[in-house]
């Protein structure tokens, strides 16, 4: 079974960075359960209509941690806006991912984006310069394939502390070729 998914990324809450306030971003990447990769999408179109995963992947060529799925299996991914300096950001972003596996399992990864001014006070020429990993969370999709729509806050994974709340709806892709006739 097959379907659309529409993530809405609400709000984090209680995240820490390394140097004071956090400039949170997020990462949705959705992993098949096997099969082929190409199956999806190769990004998701947010809700402004740009391809959000494509613009970061230009500007940023860091290698990003696949946690313990192997990158065949990625389906597609896309980034949110950065929330500059704010513990508790609020982003009510929309992102559609289109043909994606019930089976499929949705990674969201909450980054600390690390600003030009921390770059430049750094004396350190390290990983600093990459965006710092906060927490991230892990929703099979069956969950929501089987209730249509989930609302939840989930405990970010990785961190002492830090939620991310997130709205994530299911339509079948059978329903959905139905409602366009």
């Amino acid at each position: 079974m097959q379907g659309i998914l529409t993530v809405t990324l609400v709000r984090a809450t209680a995240l820490g960075g390394w140097t004071g306030e956090p400039d949170p971003y997020v990462e949705l990447t959705l992993y098949g359960a096997g099969g082929d990769a190409s199956a999806g999408q190769p990004g998701a179109r947010n809700a402004k209509g740009g391809f959000a995963a494509a613009q970061h992947r230009q500007a940023s060529r860091e290698a990003r941690p696949l946690c313990t799925a192997d990158a065949s299996l990625m389906l597609a991914d896309s980034v949110s806006n950065t929330i500059w300096n704010e513990a508790n950001p609020r982003f009510n972003e929309k992102f559609d991912f289109a043909m994606i596996p019930a089976g499929a399992v949705l990674l969201a990864t909450v980054k600390d984006r690390t600003s030009t001014f921390e770059k430049i006070a750094s004396l350190k020429i390290t990983d600093r310069f990459k965006s710092v990993t906060l927490g991230r969370v892990k929703v099979p999709l069956m969950e929501v394939a089987a209730a249509g729509r989930l609302r939840g806050s989930w405990p970010l994974q990785g961190a002492l502390e830090g939620q991310l709340e997130m709205v994530l709806e299911w339509i079948d892709a059978g329903e959905a070729d139905l409602t366009q006739d």
